[in-house]
């Protein structure tokens, strides 16, 4: 009875410190922003399996909601694949998180299509990028502008 109980308990521990491990690994439902002098990509973990990803240039929507991207792999290293209204992969990332609250992503296509009637302007991403956890809204009033920028040194998860 006592093995049978030391068994149980050891099993209960087992389970409790996977779950425990399983919550600080999870990024669905997280945010996460790049950003340069020029350029704001925002990429938000929806579930185990599917991002979106937005991208301003200047502050203007450059290329927004790039619908259901796919998401593959295993926390720490993620694999983000967008498709363009074709289905042709427009965009695919591998990201390496450091922790919860950042990642680092190396571009492997970077096909995004512009979204600029007037012109043929391409969003590029650059090849490698920092990511930091963000908390905020981009675009809060959906006009495809960026709204004051000056939140996002509050916004910006730092560690």
């Amino acid at each position: 009875m006592k093995k049978l109980f030391f068994i149980s308990a050891l099993l209960a521990l087992i389970s409790l410190v996977a779950c425990e491990g399983d919550e600080t690994n999870n990024v669905s439902g997280r945010q996460y922003l790049y950003q340069n002098d020029t350029l704001h990509f925002s990429v938000r973990f929806v579930s185990r399996y599917e991002a979106r990803v937005d991208a301003y240039v200047h502050g203007v929507v450059g290329y927004g909601g790039l619908g259901r991207c796919d998401v593959k792999g295993e926390y720490p290293v993620l694999t983000v694949t967008c498709p363009d209204r074709h289905n042709k992969v427009a965009l695919s990332m591998t990201c390496t998180f450091k922790d919860i609250n950042s990642f680092d992503a190396i571009v492997g296509i970077n096909n995004l299509p512009s979204i600029w009637i007037a012109g043929e302007y391409r969003v590029k991403a650059p090849e490698l990028m920092h990511f930091n956890a963000y908390i905020g809204s981009l675009d809060p009033n959906g006009d495809g502008r960026m709204d004051d920028a000056s939140f996002f040194a509050t916004d910006i998860v730092r560690r």
